[in-house]
């Protein structure tokens, strides 16, 4: 490596040819959301009820990751409180992203933007919603609660499931308060959330449901050329690039995200031209580091759970549920964590790490007829990927046992 001093003079050297790189990112909204229309005719007709003073009863807005749900959800939001205000209807949709939050986080970001400050989560889902209803008590306000990724909710309280809890509560605050007020909007990667709810919650939870399918080819080739236009110097993208990284996304089950990450990680890289070998190289970094992103992000059940699928699939054992628990409890055991039971890590640690898309669940049929079986996998190389689990194990802080790190050759 050259001295810091000539790796600063080589970057100022290089051409600028990413000059709007903000339009790449996760959280950058278009003004329009191309091959969308009919998705968000729907979403618009259910909050236009509101200005007839009708109730539009609840919403599931569902699909695959990428494909802008989060995206058409917010941008019809945004026009619907700006029209309740010029009209005077005393309505207003507030929007929470539940990722990696518990029931109390969630509740406790849905009081601070209602207005009641911060409240601590530690103060428990039931001191929260009190003063939620207290609020809702002392105004006249009709409510749109829109819950965004729940079923990416942690859960805080062992045997209790986020989801439940937080929809539960919200879904009975009419009740509390006397009055209709709540209407709720639920935007989630699959319908599997309403498995996860007991039969008093589903009662009172009956959405009307909504599925953004996954983008075809053209499509995805269409919206990469839009955003290249916006975001690089003209002519500074080769014209394979969009139609090479759609590919990449169909054929690896990536979704929009990645492809623009993708994007930007290789005009960062180029010197003055992103073609489709530069393209290449910047999806080999992006998806090491998407990796590791994911799996920093687990809890302590989520990551055991993985480490133990991926010594069962090493040792090459029959991934069923039950060899798959004896090897997570043998992984909390060494790690020093406190296994949970076997029914709340497959009923909802497991559907959370599944969503990661690290591992894949499917079913083995037994002879003659009788049953069926749960199969784990992982879904990355299994010797490899222990390795870097062993890996960023090893740069927390963590000792593995050598018997472990002998799996993989270490």
């Amino acid at each position: 490596m050259q001295s810091i001093r000539d790796e600063f003079e080589k970057f100022l050297q290089k051409g600028l040819i990413l000059v709007n790189p903000h339009v790449l990112d996760e959280d950058y909204i278009p003004d329009k959301l191309l091959f969308r229309d009919e998705e968000i005719r729907r979403i618009v007709q259910y909050f236009a009820r509101f200005l007839k003073g009708l109730s539009p009863g609840n919403l599931l807005i569902y699909g695959p990751p990428g494909v802008g749900k989060t995206h058409a959800i917010l941008l019809v939001m945004k026009e619907f409180n700006r029209l309740v205000e010029e009209k005077g209807v005393d309505v207003r949709a507030v929007y929470v992203n539940c990722r990696d939050q518990s029931a109390a986080g969630a509740l406790s970001s849905l009081a601070e933007i209602l207005g009641l400050g911060t409240l601590s989560k530690n103060a428990g889902v039931n001191y929260i919603v009190s003063k939620i209803v207290k609020l809702l008590k002392e105004e006249s306000t009709r409510y749109v609660f829109v819950f965004d990724e729940i079923d990416r909710m942690i859960s805080t309280i062992r045997g209790r499931d986020p989801v439940e809890n937080l929809l539960s509560v919200t879904t009975r605050l009419d009740e509390k308060v006397g009055r209709k007020v709540v209407d709720i909007v639920v935007v989630a990667n699959t319908t599997n959330i309403l498995n996860r709810l007991s039969a008093s919650t589903r009662s009172k939870f009956v959405p009307e449901t909504l599925y953004f399918r996954n983008y075809n080819l053209e499509e995805l080739v269409k919206i990469l050329e839009d955003r290249i236009e916006k975001a690089f110097v003209k002519g500074s993208v080769s014209p394979g690039v969009p139609r090479l990284i759609a590919a990449y996304i169909l054929r690896g089950s990536r979704d929009l995200r990645w492809g623009l990450r993708v994007l930007k990680q290789a005009g960062i890289m180029a010197d003055d031209k992103v073609d489709e070998e530069l393209v290449r190289k910047a999806a080999e970094i992006v998806d090491t580091d998407l990796l590791r992103e994911t799996i920093h992000s687990l809890s302590p059940d989520e990551f055991s759970l993985l480490f133990a699928i991926t010594l069962v699939n090493v040792k090459g054992l029959d991934p069923t549920t039950s060899t798959v628990y004896t090897a997570y409890r043998e992984v909390c055991d060494v790690f020093g964590y406190t296994p949970t039971s076997m029914k709340h890590l497959m009923y909802y640690v497991l559907p959370r790490l599944e969503a990661t898309g690290l591992v894949v669940v499917s079913t083995k049929s037994l002879s003659g007829g009788k049953g069926k079986l749960l199969q784990i996998n992982i879904t990355e190389s299994p010797k490899e990927f222990l390795g870097l689990l062993i890996k960023i194990l090893e740069e927390s802080g963590e000792r593995v046992p050598q018997e472990i790190k002998a799996l993989v050759g270490g």
